[in-house]
């Protein structure tokens, strides 16, 4: 896939739904996020396949007897991230990491 391309959507069209969000960094590589995402935009679609992809990793611990359960909110935060860490180039997160605060 394009190096342009992230979770299925164009950079420069995640660039300008995530600009439209507030960003208030904090110590400790802590942030606040505020704000709303076009709801039929390009970074809600991107959201809604790191979802898939945190569910499918869900399933497959499942399988393996590792899973370890979480809240609907978890998942939508764990979405973002992985949205986020991926647009700014840090790679993928894995599914199992839990460094959302929700």
């Amino acid at each position: 896939m394009s190096a342009g391309i992230i979770l299925g959507e164009r950079r420069v069209d995640l660039a300008a739904d995530l600009a439209s969000l507030r960003y208030e960094f904090l110590p400790g590589d802590m942030a606040v996020v505020r704000g709303e995402l076009p709801p039929e935009g390009s970074a809600v679609r991107a959201i809604f396949r790191a979802t898939a992809e945190l569910l499918v990793a869900d399933a497959a611990a499942m399988a393996a007897g590792s899973y370890q359960p979480r809240t609907t909110k978890e998942r939508h935060h764990q979405a973002f991230l992985m949205l986020i860490e991926r647009f700014i180039g840090w790679g993928p997160l894995r599914p199992g990491e839990r460094d959302v605060t929700v």
